[in-house]
């Protein structure tokens, strides 16, 4: 496996930090007055796809697994697709959020794109450090908005359009946010940059790496719970990695960790200052059990019977009301696309997605890519127990540009 060592100005880095902030954190432009068809994504992909287009230097994307599960994810899509269309054929469109629109989204806004990033970017170091950067501005907005609520009413008001500024601001109280990131679906947004800085905690074998991540996975879990597990598992990974030459290093982090949430969960008065009760009541509110209440949405959820119908045969839909009068209203990927496509496929939609992500761990010959490859094939997993995580289209995107870069050749 070869890099590249081109580098970049400084500029460059800016910019392309400021488009993956925008691709990553997707608002529209409702407040604005445009439509609301125009997202902060779509509009970044216009631009990638022009800058792509003018520096493309007839480079394909490499022959190796990358691309291979790729295609083979894309081939699944085009299968899936079809097989929703009969859905709604036999049984009607229904009322809601249906998964056709779900999977044209994921091959223009989730595997398109993938080609573009491996035009613009040089190396696997070179995507990560602007994935870092964005992370690191929004770190800027969260910590901004929780000392300032001020700011954080600003940035609502700013980027959201009604409804999302109704959810993001009656979530303010108890959760941390920022810009187009709040509770679990912007934890994982966020958690891109941990990917990020688990790399580089290996690869500089540095304490102020390894802190670095330890922040970045604070901040991560006062925007929702699921950051804590993260960070906790990719500070487990790096223990291993590391062994136990830095053994104190580990301790350091771990001390950090304790401190900062000893911090946020004290009865000082600084608490009632930032307003921020999250940790508090998941360390002292019996978590485990408001956890699980959060997952099903209590009363409200809507979950389809599994009956023989539901075994062989979904509804087409992810939420709302199918053609057939089946009510669906899920948390989470696992449940939402069993609702969509019914218990079989949907059990081997996920086999498929995840033995292709896992072939990517396999196939790395380099074991720092490796073990990223790894982490952020278990970011997705957490990500589908809580949210509809793969058909958001970025993290299959980051996630498939990461894998090919990996293997792009040197430039003379």
């Amino acid at each position: 496996m070869i890099y590249t060592t081109k580098k970049r100005s400084p500029l460059w880095y800016i910019l392309m930090s400021l488009l993956m902030f925008l691709y990553i954190y997707e608002f529209n432009f409702d407040a604005f007055g445009l439509s609301t068809y125009l997202t902060s994504r779509r509009v970044v992909l216009v631009v990638l796809f022009v800058s792509a287009f003018i520096k493309r230097n007839k480079a394909k994307l490499p022959r190796g697994v990358a691309t291979k599960t790729l295609k083979s994810v894309s081939v699944l899509h085009v299968f899936l697709l079809f097989y929703a269309l009969v859905l709604i054929v036999l049984f009607g469109r229904g009322v809601g959020s249906n998964v056709i629109d779900s999977i044209i989204r994921l091959f223009l806004f989730g595997l398109a794109p993938v080609w573009c990033f491996y035009q613009l970017f040089d190396n696997v170091e070179g995507f990560l450090n602007v994935i870092l950067i964005a992370t690191i501005i929004q770190a800027f907005f969260i910590v901004t908005s929780l000392i300032f609520p001020a700011f954080g009413e600003l940035l609502d008001v700013t980027f959201s359009s009604e409804e999302a500024y109704y959810y993001r601001s009656s979530h303010r109280d108890g959760y941390a946010g920022g810009l187009a990131c709040i509770t679990a679906q912007g934890c994982l947004r966020f958690s891109m940059g941990l990917i990020s800085s688990y790399y580089l905690a290996i690869k500089k074998n540095s304490p102020l790496f390894i802190l670095l991540f330890v922040v970045l996975s604070v901040i991560a879990a006062m925007v929702a719970r699921t950051g804590m597990f993260i960070g906790l598992i990719g500070l487990l990974m790096i223990s291993l990695r590391q062994g136990s030459n830095n053994f104190l290093k580990l301790v350091f982090s771990f001390v950090v960790v304790a401190l900062v949430i000893a911090f946020f969960t004290s009865n000082v008065d600084v608490l009632s200052f930032f307003d921020f009760h999250r940790m508090e009541n998941l360390l002292y509110g019996n978590g485990g059990e408001a956890f699980i209440e959060d997952y099903f949405h209590d009363d409200m959820t809507y979950i389809p019977p599994l009956t023989v119908e539901r075994v062989f045969l979904g509804t087409g839909i992810v939420s709302g009301v199918s053609g057939t009068g089946i009510k669906v209203n899920v948390d989470g990927g696992f449940l939402k696309i069993y609702a969509a496509y019914g218990l079989i496929i949907c059990v081997l939609f996920y086999i498929i997605m995840f033995k292709n992500f896992l072939m990517n761990v396999k196939a790395s010959t380099n074991s720092l890519i490796k073990s990223t490859i790894l982490f952020f094939t278990i970011i997705i997993l957490i990500g589908e127990l809580k949210e509809y995580t793969i058909y958001q289209q970025y993290m299959v995107c980051l996630f498939f540009s990461l894998a090919t870069l990996a293997y792009k050749p040197l430039k003379n």
